[in-house]
Formats: C-alpha cells, structure tokens, sequence
C-alpha cells in the first residue's frame, strides 16, 4: 500500500507532458511520461501502470486508437485512461470515449486541482484493487495448504485403520511366539550363551508387539516412564545388528561420553536408533565406516541439559533434493524395498519428548559423511507431554 503507483502521461507535445508533471508532482506518485502512442505501450508492457493520462489528438495513433489497443490486452483491461481534449467535447463524443475504454475526461483548459483529484481518485482504486488481488492469493494459498492438510490427516487415518487392522492381525502369532521361547528359555539343557540369544529374541518380540500396539499412533506403554540409558540402549540395538556389520564389512566405532539417563520408555526409543542404525547399514553395502557417540548436554548457554546421540556412515549420503524429505511420511528413497515411515515414526517419537532430529550430509573428494543427530532432554516428567498431546487431540 505504500508502494509508489505509475501514472503515464501521454502527448506528442513536450511542454504539455511537462505541465502535467507539474500539476501532479504534489500527488507523490511516480510520474512516467511518452511522447506518442506507441511509446506508450512499450512503457505499459514494461510496467504496473495505475492511471493514462492521454491526448486525444496525436499523430499517427489517437488516443481513441491507443485507448482501444489497450483494452485488448486481459493485462491492461482494468487500467484507467483519462482523455485530455482540447476540443469541445459533444456528449457524442463523451460516449465514443467510453466506449474506446476511456474512464473520464479533463477539457483544456486543465484546473490543477480538478485533474489531481480525477487522478488521485483512480490510483487509490488501482492500490485498493492490487490489495485485494493480494488477499485473494494469500487465501488462495491458505485454501492450497488446508486441502493439502485434510488430505495428509484422510491418509494417516487410513493408514492407522489398516495398521489396526494388522496389529490385530498378528498378536496371536505373537503371542505364540513369546510362549514358545518362554519354555525354550527355561529349558534346564539350555547353555548360558543359547539362553541369552534367547533373551534378546524375547526382549524385540516383546518390542514388536509394543509397535503393533502403537499401530502407528505412538502409542505410549501404560506404564510408568523409567530411566533409560541412551549409551546402554545403542548398544543392545548394535549387538542386534552385529552380523549384519561383519556381513557387510563395516567398521563400528563407539564414543560412549556419558552413562546419564533420561526418562522415557524404552521400546520406542529402541524403535529409533534401531531405525536410524539400520538406515546406516543398508547405505553402506560395499562397506564403510558406522561411527556412533554419545554425549552429554550441561545446559550451557543457548542448551538445554539432555543426552545426544549422533550416528554417522560412509554411504552415498542424501541428496540434496531429498534433504528436506526425508522426515515425511510415505517418502523413501530405497523404491519398492522401503515404506517412507521409519524416519517418519523416529521424528514423532523424538518430538514426543520435546528432542529434536537433524540429517546432514558432507562431501569430500574421498567420499561422503552424513550423520543423523537425535537430542532427547532430561525431562524431570513426561506428565506435560501427555497433557499437551490431549490438549491437541483435543
């Protein structure tokens, strides 16, 4: 609104276009003068013109013929054009004007204050229309993204019907399962080394049914928040991928800073690094490196006190059209060998206990790093998670 607006002033005469530039220079517009018709157009394809203020009598093209090749263009059919006539003008000639496209006339000769007023009249309505024009894109916008919303919102709830239907689906088996190494743990023939390989199978049937109870909804256990150790975590997570790093030939190496705790519930933490890790492994097929730390925020300046762990490979890393895709649903870069929701399902989680997930990628002539970096904060209670959550919900 503030923007200055384009006036053209059209004669084939200098000192006239002069004499309209000293009557509305008060105005404080931006005032563009052309000395003939055809000069007039280029000036009106060249830029946002508010007001014409034309001659009627010109040489080689009127204003009638300048008002009528304006109206034919659907960019300059709203664009004011006012007639100057020296002429004694009959109401005959009043309604050719209009109907050429004129929108009022000035007769010579001109009141300063009168042409001012005629002008400042059809700028103000230039601006109030370019305002509108605005809004209605600004709306047009807003409309864009709620549609895209409500669609994204139909498709999770899909998505959490059919998740529901197969969690449903594969409890019993579950159930089954856990029975069986249950007595297969209690075998008395059973060595140490069997009974804890059992354990561990145990302990990820127990967290897969912990999924299929989430059914893609993060679903929070019943019971209450414990102490978990990210290092400790990490580490049940790499244990469980062992084969795969020597199956692939891929160097681990662990920089464990802290043993701290922060309160949260461990199968769907797990959920993430198990995620995050074997991401990383899947990158590097013809080897490479796994670098994974832990370390300890203190709650310096600009930090909040937390745990960090970062988990860096060799791969080909992300590219940069996918880097900020990578966090939606539904969006994988591994073709009919991934669903585009484990990163999805890792960056609710995290978000879940006010932590935050970040991918970078560097490059280097010999190759590439990218590192996912996960913050979870020591929080002394999730009680405010929850309540923020139902307060969403709703």
């Amino acid at each position: 609104m503030s923007e200055k607006a384009n006036i053209l002033l059209v004669d084939d005469q200098p000192a006239k276009l002069l004499t309209y530039e000293v009557m509305l220079a008060d105005l404080g517009e931006n005032l563009i003068k052309a000395g003939s018709a055809k000069e007039a157009l280029r000036v009106l394809l060249k830029h946002d013109i508010a007001v014409v203020l034309t001659d009627v009598s010109m040489p080689e093209m009127s204003g009638f013929e300048l008002a009528d090749t304006v109206r034919q263009h659907p960019r300059f059919q709203k664009v004011a054009i006012i007639f100057v006539s020296a002429l004694h003008l009959t109401d005959r000639d009043r309604l050719r004007g209009y109907a050429h496209g004129a929108v009022d006339y000035v007769s010579v000769p001109i009141v300063p204050e009168v042409l001012c007023a005629k002008v400042r009249v059809f700028v103000e309505l230039h601006r109030k229309t370019r305002q509108l024009e605005r809004m209605n894109q600004e709306l047009e916008r807003r409309v864009e993204e709620r549609t895209a919303a409500l669609r994204s919102s139909e498709q999770f709830a899909a998505m959490g019907r059919m998740a529901g239907t197969i969690a449903h689906e594969i409890n019993n088996p579950l159930e089954a399962i856990v029975n069986a190494l249950f007595l297969l743990y209690n075998q008395p023939s059973l060595d140490e080394e069997a009974r804890r390989y059992a354990s561990i199978a145990n302990q990820e049937l127990l967290r897969l049914s912990h999924i299929a109870r989430q059914t893609l909804s993060f679903y929070r256990e019943s019971q209450q928040a414990l102490p978990v150790s990210l290092a400790a975590l990490v580490d049940e997570v790499l244990e469980l991928q062992s084969s795969l790093l020597k199956l692939n030939k891929i160097e681990l190496r662990k920089r464990y800073r802290t043993q701290k705790t922060i309160l949260g519930f461990p199968a769907e933490l797990k959920q993430v690094f198990v995620n995050l890790i074997g991401n990383a492994i899947q990158a590097m097929t013809e080897g490479g490196c796994l670098a994974v730390s832990v370390s300890e925020n203190t709650g310096g300046k600009m930090q909040r006190k937390g745990v960090r762990v970062s988990i860096s490979d060799t791969g080909p890393g992300i590219n940069p059209e996918d880097a900020e895709r990578i966090f939606e649903p539904f969006f994988t870069t591994k073709c009919e060998k991934g669903t585009g929701l484990g990163l999805w399902i890792s960056k609710g989680i995290v978000q879940k206990y006010e932590g935050t997930i970040r991918a970078r990628t560097l490059r280097f002539a010999e190759g590439c790093v990218t590192c996912f970096s996960v913050f979870l904060p020591r929080l002394q209670s999730l009680d405010s998670i929850h309540q923020s959550r139902n307060t969403k919900a709703g």
